[in-house]
Parts: structure tokens; C-alpha cells; sequence
């Protein structure tokens, strides 16, 4: 009779050590995913915050500065793309102007370059050179005073610094949040197909319960977490 009761004792241990086994399984996987995830959303959570405190004040400084600047500099600018228009224009003039002698030129000589020939050309130039040269001059004036004002300069200054404190800060999120919060996003990918896989494992029953827990545990992982303390 003890061999009967022993040999069962041994076949229900090997009945319910693949059930245990998978339960311990699932719960070191749940445990798992909610120690990660907590730690992952309180991370994003920081860094949000350090963003909302110490990067986002900074972007709407230099927003600020940047768009003062821009209103500073507008009437110079406008007055600048004024010329340039102007010089495009006159190369356009200069062109019809080679291109009337060159045609008058061909006419009586064809294509023999003749002393006459080249002064008509020469002359063209010349006058093109002239005023291509003040238009360049005023150009020249302009940008002068707008990069000479101390206005100018003292907010170019303010606007190179503010960019260094945010590319300094920024390096701060990388090297502070993301790369840990990227490396996490890869545990709980993987954790997730190994839920997936102890998902299929279950009964229809055992699998609603299992999909409702689930979504409390992405929904609140800290207090899963909690839960099991």
C-alpha cells in the first residue's frame, strides 16, 4: 500500500511540475515586464520633465531672441534682395547688349572679329562693370552695417550662446535617458514575445485572464509591482 501511495505521490509530481514549472514561468516573466516597465515609464517620466524644466525654457529664449533678430535685420535684408534682383536684371540688360552688336557685327562681317568689333564690346563692358560694381558697393554698405551694429552683435552673441546650452542639454537627455530607456525598450520587446508565447500556451479561460492582466500590468506596472510586495 506505501509502494501504491508513493508511486502516485511521483506521478502527480510529474503531472503538476510542467503546470508549476509554466506558472513560475509566467510570473517571473510578469514580474519581469513590470519591473522594466515601471522603470522605463518613471525614466521618460524624468526626462520629461528635465525637457519641461531645463530644455523647453531655453527654446523659447532663443525663439525669442531669434525672431528679434530677424526683425532687426528685415530692412536690411529686403533692401539687399532689392540689389540682387537689380543685378540679375541688368546682367539681363548687358546680355541683349552683346547680343544687338554681336548680331549688327555679324551682319556686315560675319564672324571675322574686327578692331570696331571689339570696342563696341569693350564698351559694353565696361559699362556693365560699372554698374554691376556700385550695386555690389551698396550691397557691401548694407551688410556692413547690419553685422557692424552692437545691437546686431550683441544678439548674435546671445543667440550662439543659448545654442550651446541646448546642445549641451541635449547631450544631457542622450546620455542621461535615451540610451537607457533605449536599451529597456528591448528588453520589454523581447519579454512581450515571451508572453505572446506563454499566452498560446493557455486555455481558452486561462487566456482571458491572462490578456485582462496583462493589460493592467502595461496600463499601471507599478503597481503590479506593488501588488506583489
Amino acid at each position: 500500500m506505501v509502494l501504491v501511495v508513493s508511486y502516485g505521490y511521483i506521478l502527480l509530481f510529474f503531472f503538476l511540475f510542467p503546470i508549476l514549472s509554466c506558472n513560475n514561468e509566467k510570473e517571473e516573466h510578469f514580474n519581469k515586464y513590470a519591473a522594466i516597465k515601471c522603470a522605463f515609464e518613471k525614466n521618460v517620466a524624468q526626462r520629461d520633465s528635465f525637457v519641461l524644466t531645463m530644455i523647453n525654457p531655453l527654446e523659447q529664449k532663443l525663439l525669442r531672441l531669434e525672431q528679434k533678430y530677424d526683425s532687426f535685420t528685415e530692412p536690411y535684408e529686403y533692401r539687399i534682395a532689392e540689389l540682387n534682383n537689380k543685378l540679375l536684371e541688368n546682367e539681363d540688360v548687358y546680355v541683349k547688349q552683346y547680343n544687338k552688336v554681336s548680331a549688327e557685327h555679324e551682319a556686315k562681317h560675319g564672324h571675322m572679329v574686327t578692331p570696331e568689333y571689339e570696342r563696341r564690346i569693350e564698351a559694353v563692358e565696361k559699362v556693365k562693370q560699372n554698374a554691376l560694381s556700385i550695386y555690389n558697393q551698396q550691397i557691401s554698405q548694407l551688410i556692413f552695417q547690419r553685422d557692424s551694429s552692437g545691437e546686431a552683435k550683441e544678439m548674435l552673441s546671445g543667440i550662439k550662446e543659448l545654442k550651446q546650452q541646448l546642445q549641451h542639454k541635449r547631450a544631457d537627455v542622450d546620455q542621461h535617458f535615451t540610451s537607457q530607456l533605449n536599451n529597456w525598450q528591448k528588453e520589454l520587446t523581447f519579454l512581450e514575445h515571451q508572453l505572446d508565447a506563454d499566452q498560446q500556451k493557455l486555455s481558452s479561460n486561462e487566456r482571458s485572464d491572462f490578456v485582462i492582466q496583462r493589460e493592467g500590468l502595461n496600463s499601471y506596472p507599478c503597481n503590479y509591482i506593488k501588488k506583489q510586495h
